[in-house]
């Protein structure tokens, strides 16, 4: 159970974005305004001007304009990526900003930018890259933004991620512990994703190991359907029954358990309800047997003057004895075949819907080829 839920929360966890500061991914072409054609400028100052207005629509209009006059230089069309990659991220088209970005960071302009915006540029590269699920990218722009010594707990956990992924586990295990260590040193909850990958990781060597992981994420989450898994784990280690056995023979002995089998014990003092179900199963059986009877009987005696004319046309006894039971046999098959398909569906919606509590066994071919052999034999 702790291996496949600890799987389904990383999955779910994979599955969200991490937010990217918009205010971070708007560039400043005005600073180089001197070197930029003058077409090209106005464009761009008009898109960035929406882009701080909040209208990303008009800013990426604008920079289309840029990207399709003529004579541009390429110290125009890096200005033009920069931009284009903070507008479309805001638009959450992850997969333009990521070309943008592609085009932006080897350019022979990107050195010389501002050391504090190339550590922008590769942290929201590295943020889009992950949205795309293009791992390698993620690791290259990583490997760079930890050279300018940028890596924060959300970047860590990315690489920790794009490692993982391409199942390059030790560095996977170094990163995501590199983000926790980061996110307690900041006073911050660590990120789901790197507490979910250090535990799967340290999981394979260190059962226990996993399970604090998972008890640290749902620390943070909260969630009342995490904290029912995570218990109902904790119960069944074995760690619960060596609690049990030192009250051993006591005047407060301890017996742990689920709550689905607590539940289960407290209808069984109750009752036995295997035996009453069984007893009820079994007076319905027996009174199907008297109905099927007494039905077949009374159409025999209704349709005495039928069997009469199969008579004199010249059927055996035989012939119309077969008849009768074939007739019989049929709306036995028709009604068991019904039936085996409705308990089909209706036991496991039952126990489903009573928490386990009545745990009614599925059926499956060998109740089938049993039914059928009943319908026969009666």
């Amino acid at each position: 159970m702790k291996k496949n839920f600890l799987r389904a929360a990383f999955v779910a966890a994979l599955m969200s974005t991490t937010a990217i500061a918009g205010a971070a991914l708007i560039a400043t072409p005005a600073a180089a305004a001197d070197h930029l054609s003058n077409d090209v400028g106005k464009d761009l100052k008009a898109a960035q001007d929406a882009m701080k207005a909040g209208d990303f629509a008009t800013a990426m209009t604008q920079i289309k304009a840029a990207q399709a006059l003529p004579n541009r230089t390429p110290f125009d069309d890096f200005t033009i990526n920069r931009l284009l990659a903070a507008a479309a991220a805001s638009q959450r088209d992850f997969a333009t900003a990521a070309t943008a970005y592609d085009a932006v960071i080897p350019s022979p302009y990107f050195a010389d930018v501002d050391p504090t915006e190339q550590k922008s540029d590769y942290h929201n590269a590295i943020i889009i890259d992950q949205s795309t699920q293009r791992w390698s990218q993620v690791i290259e722009y990583g490997q760079k933004l930890e050279a300018l010594k940028g890596l924060d707990d959300v970047t860590m956990t990315i690489m920790a991620v794009a490692y993982y992924q391409t199942k390059d586990n030790a560095n996977a295990q170094k990163y995501a512990q590199m983000a926790i260590d980061a996110a307690k040193a900041a006073g911050k909850e660590p990120q789901p994703n790197a507490t979910i990958i250090l535990g799967n990781i340290q999981g394979k060597s260190d059962p226990d190991a996993a399970r604090r992981a998972i008890e640290s994420l749902i620390l943070s989450s909260n969630s009342a359907d995490d904290w029912s898994k995570i218990i109902d784990d904790a119960l069944s280690h074995k760690g619960t029954k060596a609690i049990d056995a030192l009250s051993a023979n006591s005047d407060h002995e301890t017996k742990t358990m689920t709550e689905q089998a607590a539940t289960a014990n407290w209808m069984k003092q109750l009752a036995d309800i295997g035996l009453i179900t069984g007893s009820i199963m079994g007076a319905v059986f027996f009174t199907l047997l008297l109905l099927t009877g007494n039905t077949m009987m009374q159409a025999v005696r209704e349709r005495t003057s039928e069997l009469a004319v199969l008579k004199t046309i010249g059927f055996t006894n035989a012939s119309v004895l077969g008849l009768v039971l074939a007739e019989s046999l049929l709306l036995l098959i028709i009604g068991g075949v019904i039936g085996l398909g409705l308990v089909s569906i209706l036991s496991p919606a039952i126990t489903r819907g009573s928490g386990g509590v009545l745990n009614l066994p599925s059926v499956g071919p060998s109740s089938w080829a049993l039914g059928i052999a009943l319908m026969l034999a009666i």
